[in-house]
C-alpha cells in the first residue's frame, strides 16, 4: 500500500497550540488548525499530478487569497496550461520572508491505495491523501496563516510563491524566477516547506550539467 499522510501531533504540539492561540486572540484571528485541515482537504481534492493543467488548484488559491484582500500574480508555461502563484503581504520593499512550495504531486497509477488518493481521509491523528505531506500540507499551512499575516502590522513583507511541475524537474521555477525578477523588491530569506521531519535543513545537493561539442572526423583510436 502506498501511504502518504501528515501527522497532527508532535511532542511540542500543546506548547505550539497554546502559543498560536494566544497570538490569534491578540490579533483577533480565530485558530488556524481546523482552517488548515479544511484548506488541505480542498487542495488534496485537485488532481494536480505533474504535467497536468493547474487551472483548478491555482484558481482556488488565487480566489482564496483575493477573499482575504491579497492580490496574486500568475506566471504561465508556454501553453498557458500550468501556472505559478506569487503574492505579497505587507509592504512591497526589499527584505522579508518568501514561503515557497509546489502545487504538483507525483502520480498514483499502479499504487495500491485503500482510499481515494485525491480525497483527504482522517484516521486518528493522521490525514491521508496524495500530497498531504509533499507538499500540499505546507501550502495549506501558508494559506491558513494569511489572515494572521494580514492582521499583523508587518514591517517587512511575507511573500508566497507556489510553483508547478517541481516533481518532474522544477520546470515552473525558472518561469517564476523570471517573473519575480521584474519586481522592484527582493526577499531576504526563503523557506521551502518540503518535509524534513520538523528539522531545519540549510541546503541540499544539487546538480551541474555540461555539454561538450567537438568538431572533427570520427575515427578509431587504433587508426587515427
Amino acid at each position: 500500500m502506498n501511504v502518504q499522510f501528515i501527522t497532527l501531533r508532535n511532542p511540542r504540539s500543546h506548547e505550539l497550540l497554546a502559543t498560536a492561540t494566544e497570538f490569534h486572540r491578540r490579533v483577533g484571528v480565530p485558530g488556524t488548525l481546523d482552517n488548515t485541515i479544511e484548506i488541505l482537504e480542498r487542495l488534496v481534492g485537485f488532481d494536480s499530478v505533474s504535467g497536468k493543467p493547474t487551472h483548478g488548484i491555482v484558481g482556488y488559491i488565487k480566489d482564496y487569497l483575493a477573499a482575504h484582500g491579497v492580490k496574486a500574480s500568475l506566471s504561465f508555461d508556454e501553453a498557458g496550461e500550468r501556472a505559478n502563484v506569487f503574492a505579497t503581504i505587507g509592504p512591497e520593499i526589499d527584505g522579508g520572508v518568501l514561503l515557497n512550495g509546489h502545487t504538483d504531486v507525483v502520480p498514483v497509477e499502479g499504487q495500491q491505495w485503500r482510499t481515494d488518493p485525491f480525497t483527504l481521509v482522517r484516521k486518528g491523528d493522521r490525514l491521508h491523501g496524495r500530497g498531504s505531506v509533499d507538499m500540499k500540507g505546507f501550502l495549506a499551512c501558508v494559506l491558513a496563516s494569511v489572515p494572521v499575516f494580514r492582521a499583523a502590522k508587518l514591517n517587512r513583507p511575507v511573500h508566497i510563491a507556489f510553483s508547478y511541475d517541481e516533481e518532474t524537474g522544477g520546470y515552473g521555477m525558472p518561469v517564476l524566477l523570471e517573473s519575480m525578477a521584474g519586481k522592484r523588491f527582493r526577499p531576504e530569506v526563503v523557506i521551502v516547506g518540503e518535509p524534513t521531519d520538523m528539522k531545519i535543513v540549510t541546503g541540499h545537493k544539487g546538480g551541474f550539467e555540461m555539454r561538450t561539442e567537438i568538431t572533427g572526423h570520427e575515427v578509431h583510436s587504433c587508426d587515427p
